[in-house]
């Protein structure tokens, strides 16, 4: 008995029914050259494993074509009948990196789909598939499809708007379903979102770059503590809580900048509004004046936690409506001038 016999006995594969036509060379050569079946399918048909099938193929000096070896065939298949790298390995008996480096070797390559402009049109217009939907199929982002809708000029029979570039200036036409006229290019549109500008910090005085767009004015939290270690917490007593909760009733349970109620706050940041002191209350620490000043109502206003202005890292200016807080007299009777 040959060692191959021993190992599929010893597997328990050979049994008294099963089919045993691997062993026929004419039977191999029809399923694994003329019908290209892998070996596993042909494995499976006869009830043994994969490497019995390998053994005899080998042992009957059966070959069949590298299909994927040739450039003409691999190119009909990725590019013009857009199979996968996947379904090729699959057709082929090999693994996906072996058909990737194929690939390479002959140099194959195909148009995304998003960037042949008779497939978009027909999946943005008339299947009308959103952009969120085409750029998932493509495995892209959103701004990925939206680029190439508005390179083909594709959309659904809109008007075109024209506004000005945020970064250069320079005079653009857009369609509104296609992208929001804010850069008239994608260099644009980065050299903003990557736009620095030098802030001097207000804890240790050194320069520091961050976005236009942000109101840090501390380098880093160290600095921003720096600044607030005034000695505040005799003031914050039994007097500050009742005026706290009289500012938030004034106010109606709401941030004075996006209205988020009190419920809501509580439900996304796990604590509830903030009061906020216009003046703060260190001031009053270092001019000597009286705990009920600082935590006057006129000097009290409910904010998020987004919308309060000494959180440090805050990203989000304060609009008109808050600013109406901010800008109003200075307290001459409290020094504060």
């Amino acid at each position: 008995m040959s060692n191959h016999d021993s190992d599929v006995n010893t597997s328990g594969e050979q049994h008294e029914n099963q089919d045993r036509s691997y062993r026929d060379p004419e039977y191999l050569r029809e399923r694994y050259v003329e019908q290209r079946w892998s070996q596993q399918d042909i494995a499976e048909e006869c009830g043994v494993v994969q490497r019995t099938i390998q053994y005899w193929i080998e042992k009957h000096g059966i070959e069949r074509e590298l299909l994927y070896k040739d450039e003409e065939w691999l190119h009909k298949k990725y590019v013009d009948n857009r199979w996968t790298r996947d379904e090729i390995a699959d057709e082929c008996g090999v693994s996906e990196s072996t058909i990737s480096r194929w690939l390479t070797i002959h140099d194959i390559e195909r148009e995304p789909l998003y960037q042949n402009a008779e497939w978009l049109r027909e999946q943005y217009v008339h299947c009308r598939r959103d952009q969120s939907d085409i750029a998932a199929e493509c495995n892209v982002a959103k701004t990925t499809i939206c680029h190439w809708l508005a390179r083909h000029g594709i959309t659904e029979g809109e008007s075109m708007s024209t506004s000005e570039c945020r970064a250069c200036g320079d005079d653009l036409r857009y369609y509104p379903s296609v992208r929001d006229g804010k850069y008239c290019s994608n260099e644009c549109s980065n050299e903003q979102r990557n736009n620095r500008i030098g802030i001097v910090c207000e804890g240790c005085g050194e320069t520091f770059y961050r976005r236009a767009s942000l109101g840090v004015t501390y380098c880093s939290l160290p600095c921003w503590g720096e600044d607030y270690r005034v000695d505040t917490d005799s003031y914050y007593n039994i007097y500050w809580r009742q005026m706290r909760n009289q500012a938030i009733i004034r106010d109606d349970h709401r941030c004075v900048v996006c209205g988020i109620e009190d419920e809501e706050h509580r439900r996304r940041f796990g604590h509830g509004l903030d009061v906020h002191h216009i003046v703060p209350v260190r001031l009053f620490v270092q001019w000597d004046k009286p705990p009920e000043d600082a935590h006057s109502l006129r000097n009290l206003v409910t904010v998020c936690r987004t919308h309060h202005p000494d959180s440090p890292g805050k990203t989000v200016d304060s609009d008109k409506q808050f600013s109406r807080f901010r800008c109003r007299p200075p307290y001459t009777d409290m020094g504060c001038e």
